[in-house]
């Protein structure tokens, strides 16, 4: 059954590629089970994070001219992701005294292995101005895709939890932005 499998075949073909291979598996398997990231062939981190339990829940709520904005065709569709993403960060953003809140941690890291700053890479981050204009940006993002002028948009950061019952409980309601 496993006579012609890939590894027998490397093995017969190509020793040194085969123990390579078998070095990698074993180097993976091993650092995995020690929760070892193993750099660079593969980084948890670059593809995903570890899901935390948490028992209150943050969500984003957007209000054009007094209504909510909740279209369920637009949120089926592939721009959905500007509004959950660009909020969620601007938030961070906003907690972080209106800091980039990926750039701290690269550019650490970078100084780390090439030993100095590089202005080119700080340059690829949001800068405090981009945060500050982002309600206005996503106001007419807004208005390009509903396809009507807005007057004013407000974004809440609601804090939530689930009850026993399953219902969801609003814990607080916090105005995050208005343009």
């Amino acid at each position: 059954m496993f006579q012609s499998n890939f590894l027998r075949r490397v093995k017969a073909d190509n020793p040194r590629l085969f123990w390579f291979f078998v070095t990698f598996i074993v180097l993976t398997l091993g650092t995995t089970a020690l929760k070892i990231e193993f750099p660079p062939l593969y980084v948890y981190t670059m593809y995903s994070w570890p899901s935390k339990q948490k028992d209150v829940h943050t969500i984003y709520s957007i209000e054009y001219d007094g209504r909510v904005f909740n279209e369920p065709e637009l949120w089926n569709h592939h721009r959905r992701i500007m509004f959950n993403y660009s909020i969620s960060y601007y938030d961070k953003c906003i907690q972080a005294d209106s800091s980039a809140v990926d750039a701290l941690p690269f550019l650490s890291k970078m100084n780390a292995i090439l030993g100095a700053e590089h202005s080119y890479i700080a340059n690829v981050f949001t800068t405090k101005e981009d945060i500050r204009r982002y309600p206005q940006w996503l106001k007419h993002y807004m208005q390009s895709l509903i396809g009507q002028s807005i007057k004013r948009i407000k974004v809440y950061r609601i804090e939530a939890i689930y009850q026993e019952d399953g219902h969801v409980k609003e814990i607080s309601k916090t105005l995050l932005c208005e343009a």
